[in-house]
C-alpha cells in the first residue's frame, strides 16, 4: 500500500505547487497602483489555452458517450472555477488521501517495556 501512496502523495504536493505557480501569476498581473482588481483566470480558460482540441473532444465524447447531464452542469461548472483554487483542492485532497497512517501504540506494552 506504501508503494501506491508515495506517487499519489508526490502528485497531490505537485499538484498544490502547480497552483501556487498558477495564484503568484495571478497576483502579478493585478493593477496594483490603480487596483482593478483581483481577476484570477478560470479553470476552463487555462485548459483551452494549453489543449484546445483536448477541450472540446472531451466534451463532445462525455456529451455523446457518456452522459450529457455530466458536462453540462457538473463539468462546466467545474470548468469556472479559479485555475489555482480548483488544482490545490485536487492537489490537497490527493494528499490527504495518501498521507501515512498514525501508528497504533499499545499502552500496555510501553508500560511493560519500561
Amino acid at each position: 500500500m506504501a508503494v501506491i501512496r508515495f506517487p499519489i502523495r508526490l502528485l497531490g504536493l505537485a499538484l498544490i505547487a502547480v497552483a501556487l505557480v498558477l495564484l503568484a501569476d495571478d497576483l502579478v498581473a493585478v493593477d496594483w497602483a490603480s487596483f482593478t482588481g483581483f481577476a484570477p483566470e478560470p479553470l476552463g480558460a487555462l485548459f483551452y489555452a494549453t489543449v484546445p482540441d483536448l477541450l472540446n473532444g472531451t466534451q463532445a465524447f462525455i456529451q455523446r458517450y457518456v452522459w450529457p447531464y455530466l458536462w453540462d452542469p457538473i463539468i462546466q461548472t467545474a470548468l469556472t472555477w479559479w485555475d489555482w483554487a480548483a488544482i490545490g483542492g485536487f492537489g490537497l485532497v490527493l494528499a490527504i488521501l495518501a498521507r501515512r497512517p498514525k501508528v497504533k501504540v499499545d499502552a500496555a506494552a510501553v508500560e511493560t517495556a519500561g
